[in-house]
């Protein structure tokens, strides 16, 4: 019998390990190679189908998210003439309160003006407070989710050191 040095029963036992292993593969699991290919591409549909259910409820967020911005102009629809300037005059009076200003006066005008396809509410409006306190006023009524917007202004102080101003203003709502 052949007597081999130790590295050679090493790289013998390598090369009989891979050959076995190869056998193994090829005739004894033929089954796994088709199975795990079957497996991926099943993987494969899985994800593509997790994606696009992803992007389905990303546009109904989407939706929704946009019906509830727009849910307010939808309303008005069955509302009064009345049920409008009221809660026109609500609105205002809320901004008014977040914005820490005074409402001296807030007259609503009795028609609405018809501008093509919408209605237009008008009110008169007096408010006094601090610069920062109009200005913030100010700001909150142009970037409300309602369609307001201001029609005429005049600001003024009301004490000579101008630390309090007074806002006259005619401001409108569109109701489509």
């Amino acid at each position: 019998m052949m007597k081999f040095k130790r590295n050679e029963k090493i790289l013998l036992y390598a090369t009989v390990a891979i050959v076995a292993a190869f056998i193994a593969q090829k005739f004894l699991f033929p089954g796994m190679k088709t199975k795990t290919k079957s497996s991926g591409s099943l993987i494969t549909i899985a994800e593509a189908r997790l994606k696009e259910g992803i992007e389905i409820q990303k546009r109904k967020a989407d939706i929704l998210a946009d019906f509830k911005e727009f849910k307010g102009y939808l309303k008005t629809e069955n509302m009064s003439e009345l049920d409008i300037t009221t809660g026109f005059l609500k609105e205002v009076e809320s901004i008014a309160q977040a914005s820490r200003v005074s409402i001296i006066n807030l007259t609503p005008n009795n028609q609405p003006i018809d501008d093509g396809g919408y209605r237009r509410y008008t009110a008169d409006l007096r408010v006094e407070g601090v610069a920062e306190e109009v200005f913030d006023f100010l700001k909150r009524i142009q970037s409300t989710k309602s369609l307001i917007k201001i029609d005429k202004m005049s600001i003024a102080s009301k004490d000579e050191q101008a630390s309090m101003l007074k806002l006259d203003t005619t401001i409108s709502i569109a109701i489509p």
